[in-house]
């Protein structure tokens, strides 16, 4: 067994991704300059370069070890969760943090972070019954999860389960510490009308506070006297003042008709913040406590206000909605802001730093100057798109987020920063010598195709020359969109393809003239509400395969269009779910297809978890890979340039090596913290996966002689 995976291995080709339209994300800017590599407290390492050998293996560039079988990591695991943070909380000295994050289809794993290194201290791993609300103390030592109708308290550094309580039948919404470590507050769900309070040593409930409704928020006041709890009665949203001691009702401050995000308690107790859940309405207001009088009502956001924390000295006020805003508490006066959207804001007790989570990132914030204290390195978020130039020098990425990437793809050195706006893809020129990407053109308005009624903005392309770091702005602007970008494999033509309205458009590069268009929607006008999910070019450049969706449910349908005559081809037959993922083969003969085959309702039929491979020319399935897939099915495949090996990934982050020539798995691997999200084969024998972790690992294939771990653990946590 040990031979044949050697030879499967050595067998490896070299593939050239960026000939192949990609995942969404809409890049509307090109920033020249190099993304600042801050060292934070306790970090150390080079700042670009293959990493080094530590006594334990392979490390990064930052000192963090590499998964084994892995040369090279684009970005850091410091601070990152693995998935979109949720749910942050810090402990009182600034120094631990627990965070929490939920992404469809993939694990909600609570980490506990050191915030000194970022490095993870403990992981707790997600079960089928949650946990669906997480609370840290504020000494750091022990977590709270909700996990089913149990609320179970862990040491915090160990993992270790110290108990397991169980308040009664009510649905707990949320949990929440008192400042003093010693009480657990339970917000009762949409069955409730109820918090109840915890005593943590002995795991009772020592008092129930009267509520109507869904709690979405609620803050003891910091010597734990009082408890704010906003709720909703009649279209209006009140907050009520009560007292922990005796359960007693003190006040209750009307806020408004919308429900509340957030609410804070200043450190004298004597003000309350509370933030606006609806973008209507997503505003901070500053209430008197002891009155009910509101004190001060900020500006607008036109973004939920997600999080509020004052300072220790209670003189600044932050709140985070369109990006964290710094306020005056006496006088309102805005003072400063930092252009990040963020949850869990907490200041450290000198107030010098700035906590918060920025999509799957834990950030720190140094007051004086307002610049990141962390390893500024990548995205935020999960990684979209993984596309490697032909010429092997450079590797781009994209995010969730929209935000795009450009890498040496010999030392994994960060070299460029995209503005992107989500929504749509970028595409590399298979020499490496341009990326794509839409931009709105704001003059261009036209009627919404999907969005009957509505007034959408016009796209136009353009060009980034990596070697002159110039600009190229040489094509129209268009009514529709560019959702899917993709080069001819000879370079010359760049097509866009717009979910919207289906319409495909072929520009010349050399001159930016639109060369022709056709429509890739269904012929049927009854189905032109349908809307296209993904569209891939085969390498060949011939044949284009668009993902629709055909209905509100989850039935989706993958269809090849022949690109010269703008002609339907095959729609393949198969699939009664979800399609995520599209892959051809090198010489466009073959084409896989995987996704997260969830019926309507969420149900997984037992039957769904394949892959389906399919003959481009014919449309005729050959074969269905029924076997080792995990639950949550695939997410995305590729294959090598010979066309020998496919490479398959899950939500769980496991990568798969399938023998094309029999469709046996021959080897597995895995490295990311929870979900991969994208694969593509590169020069020099690599495999590159993007995970959720933010971050990109580059498999060195040929120097592989052993096979690889089943079944391991994410190296970092």
């Amino acid at each position: 067994m040990k031979t044949k995976v050697v030879l499967v291995l050595l067998a490896l080709g070299l593939e050239v991704s960026g000939a192949g339209l990609a995942a969404p994300n809409l890049g509307v800017g090109f920033a020249s300059r190099e993304t600042q590599i801050a060292q934070s407290a306790g970090v150390t390492g080079k700042t670009g370069g293959q990493g080094k050998k530590a006594a334990t293996g392979a490390t990064d560039s930052f000192g963090d070890p590499l998964p084994a079988g892995s040369a090279l990591r684009f970005g850091t695991i410091r601070y990152r969760h693995g998935t979109r943070i949720e749910s942050l909380a810090v402990s009182a000295d600034g120094k631990v943090a627990a965070a929490w994050g939920d992404h469809l289809f993939a694990d909600a794993d609570i980490r506990i972070f050191d915030l000194t290194n970022g490095r993870v201290r403990t992981t707790f791993p997600r079960t089928a019954y949650g946990p669906y609300a997480v609370a840290l103390s504020p000494d750091g030592r022990t977590l709270a999860t909700k996990v089913g109708q149990a609320i179970h308290l862990h040491d915090a550094a160990t993992g270790k389960e110290l108990r397991k309580i169980e308040p009664g039948k009510a649905l707990i919404n949320k949990c929440l510490f008192s400042p003093d470590s010693k009480a657990l507050a339970l917000a009762s769900g949409s069955n409730g009308k109820a918090i109840y309070l915890l005593d943590v040593d002995k795991g009772t409930v020592v008092r129930t506070f009267a509520h109507d409704g869904v709690v979405y928020a609620y803050a003891f006041s910091p010597d734990g006297k009082l408890l704010a709890a906003e709720g909703h009665e009649k279209n209006n949203s009140y907050v009520r003042i009560l007292e922990v001691a005796t359960g007693k009702l003190l006040r209750r401050i009307a806020t408004g008709p919308d429900d509340l995000h957030t609410l804070a308690f200043s450190p004298d107790g004597k003000t309350l913040a509370t933030g606006g859940r609806s973008a209507r309405d997503a505003r901070l207001r500053l209430w008197d406590v002891g009155s009910g009088k509101v004190q001060h009502v900020f500006a607008q956001y036109g973004y939920p206000v997600r999080s509020v924390a004052f300072t220790p000295d209670g003189k600044t006020v932050a709140a985070a909605g369109d990006a964290i805003r710094f306020y005056d508490s006496a006088s309102g006066k805005e003072l400063r802001q930092i252009g990040r959207h963020a949850l869990g804001l907490s200041f450290s007790s000198d107030g010098k730093t700035l906590t918060g989570a920025v999509s799957g990132v834990i950030y720190r914030w140094d007051m004086a100057t307002g610049k990141s204290l962390n390893l500024e390195m990548a995205g935020d978020s999960g990684v979209d798109q993984v596309l490697a130039s032909g010429d092997g020098r450079h590797v781009v990425t994209s995010s969730e987020d929209g935000d795009a990437h450009l890498w040496d793809a010999k030392t994994a050195k960060h070299i460029r920063f995209f503005e992107a706006t989500w929504a749509a893809g970028i595409a590399l020129s298979p020499d490496g010598k341009f990326v794509a990407w839409p931009v709105e053109d704001k003059s261009i308005k036209f009627e919404d195709p999907v969005r009957r009624g509505s007034t959408a903005t016009g796209r136009r392309l353009r060009l980034y020359d990596v070697a002159s770091d110039q600009f190229i702005d040489r094509f129209p602007s268009f009514k529709g969109d560019a959702n899917d970008l993709a080069f001819t494999p000879d370079g010359k033509t760049l097509i866009a393809v717009d979910h919207g309205d289906n319409q495909v458009r072929l520009w010349d590069v050399v001159s930016g003239k639109e060369v022709r268009a056709f429509n890739a929607g269904p012929a049927d006008e009854k189905m032109k509400l349908r809307f296209m999910r993904r569209a891939v070019l085969s390498p060949d450049g011939r044949t284009l395969a668009v993902i629709s969706k055909l209905n509100a449910g989850s039935l989706y349908v993958v269809r090849l269009w022949d690109v010269a005559t703008g002609k339907e081809r095959h729609e393949l037959p198969g699939y009664k779910y979800s399609v995520d993922s599209v892959a051809f083969s090198p010489d466009s003969r073959l084409i896989a297809t995987a996704g997260r085959l969830v019926g309507p309702g969420g149900f997984r039929p037992q039957d769904s978890n394949r892959l389906y491979v399919y003959e481009v020319a014919s449309g005729r399935q050959l074969t269905v890979l029924r076997d080792g897939l995990p639950i949550g099915e695939a997410t995305c495949t590729a294959f090598s340039q010979d066309g020998r090996t496919m490479a398959t990934s899950g939500p769980d982050g496991t990568i798969k090596l399938w023998e094309v020539a029999t469709w046996k798995v021959r080897a597995e691997f895995r490295g990311h913290r929870n979900g991969v999200t994208a694969l593509t084969f590169a020069p020099h024998g690599q495999l590159l996966s993007g995970g959720l972790d933010t971050t990109v690992l580059a498999w060195d294939l040929w120097a592989l002689r052993e096979p690889l771990p089943v079944n391991g653990k994410a190296n970092g946590d």
